[in-house]
């Protein structure tokens, strides 16, 4: 009877306690749920839902886009007693934290490196600059221009060792090969495909309707299943001295675009180029001398920098620099005027005031997807 009594207890007690039990939010029922650190991509729905969902909080992801850098003949010169010369009046700036910061290196790095003397057109960039490069915060270089040959093979080969041995990535070459023409990278789970583009080699010369076509199936290529990634072409184009892009660079530009690039980036020219609008994405025909040497004319020593923040919308800063005997430098404000004028000026008439304000905002924005014109 005892025994009995004390089974009865023990069956009220446990009646009473479930559902406590099954109520209680401290116990996890679902030991097997999964909870993946890698979060979804969907080009239609924005960054801030794709996080919301896993409960993670956003965060935004940062680029900066240099032009042409090139550190040998007088730059290295002037570099002599400091390597880091180029970089010293910039440091404000380089101080940021970008998750890419990137410009095109202009000639080959090579260890059995011989200065080159000034005014000579066949490049050699002392072995220091990736060094200082990585110093400085640069973690990605575009390799794909007509002076990546200036070594021959050998000196491209020997350039994308030394970066590598300074952990800075790399993509293109003279020839557009497909074995270098793109480089991927997952930055806070929005997966970037970086293109590099030369058109200015001999085969581009001898025929550039031709050159065009072959430009614009190789990049398709390149991109085919990749819709959902951000997709930017780095390319080597255009009149040197002329601050107008040409009909050949619009045309490729816009074939680009409907092919599904997301951005493009242009340099070669020396100076300045226009920003135009199409079909809601940018293209930045070219961003000028970064770090050059060509001290005989204003427009030659005038460049800007480009801040890309993305998030719901991809915010576009535009950082205009003047440089003096080689250094790139803020440019101070009565220069800034007239230069961004003249940027404006030549621009999108819809992009001419974000212009002059020195911020372009493309909102809601999607991976991936090609916007209808």
């Amino acid at each position: 009877m005892k025994k009995f009594s004390k089974i009865y207890i023990l069956l009220i007690f446990i009646i009473a306690i479930f559902p406590v039990i099954l109520k209680n939010p401290n116990i996890n029922y679902h030991s097997t749920e999964q909870n993946s650190s890698n979060l979804p991509i969907n080009s239609k729905i924005k960054q801030s839902e794709i996080y919301a969902e896993q409960g993670i909080e956003q965060v935004d992801t940062s680029l900066m886009f240099f032009g042409d850098l090139m550190t040998g003949r007088n730059v290295e010169e002037l570099s002599k007693d400091n390597n880091n010369y180029p970089f010293l009046k910039l440091q404000d700036l380089l101080s940021e934290k970008n998750d890419i910061r990137i410009a095109n290196l202009e000639g080959p790095i090579n260890k059995n490196h011989k200065q080159v003397p000034t005014g000579s057109m066949s490049f050699s960039l002392p072995e220091y600059t990736a060094s200082i490069l990585k110093q400085n915060g640069f973690n990605l270089m575009q390799l794909a221009n007509n002076h990546m040959q200036d070594r021959d093979s050998n000196g491209f080969i020997e350039t994308q060792t030394i970066l590598k041995d300074n952990n800075i990535d790399f993509f293109g070459d003279y020839y557009n090969r497909n074995e270098y023409i793109s480089f991927e990278k997952n930055i806070n789970n929005i997966p970037f495909l970086f293109i590099g583009i030369n058109m200015i080699n001999t085969d581009c010369e001898k025929e550039t309707n031709l050159c065009i076509t072959n430009i614009e199936n190789e990049v398709k290529n390149t991109i085919n299943k990749k819709n959902n990634y951000f997709k930017i072409v780095f390319i080597h184009w255009g009149n040197e001295y002329n601050q107008k892009s040409n009909n050949v660079q619009q045309t490729l530009a816009h074939k680009l675009i409907d092919s599904g690039i997301d951005l493009i980036i242009g340099g070669h020219p020396h100076v300045v180029q226009e920003i135009e609008k199409y079909n809601n994405k940018l293209i930045f025909y070219s961003l000028g001398n970064f770090v050059f040497d060509q001290y005989f004319s204003k427009d030659t020593q005038q460049n800007y920098a480009i801040r890309l923040t993305i998030n719901n919308n991809l915010t576009f800063d535009i950082i205009p620099l003047q440089s003096i005997k080689s250094q790139p430098q803020i440019m101070d404000e009565e220069t800034q005027t007239t230069f961004l004028k003249i940027l404006s000026e030549n621009s999108s008439k819809d992009i001419q005031q974000n212009v002059l304000n020195k911020k372009i905002i493309i909102e809601n924005f999607s991976l991936g997807e090609k916007d209808k014109k």
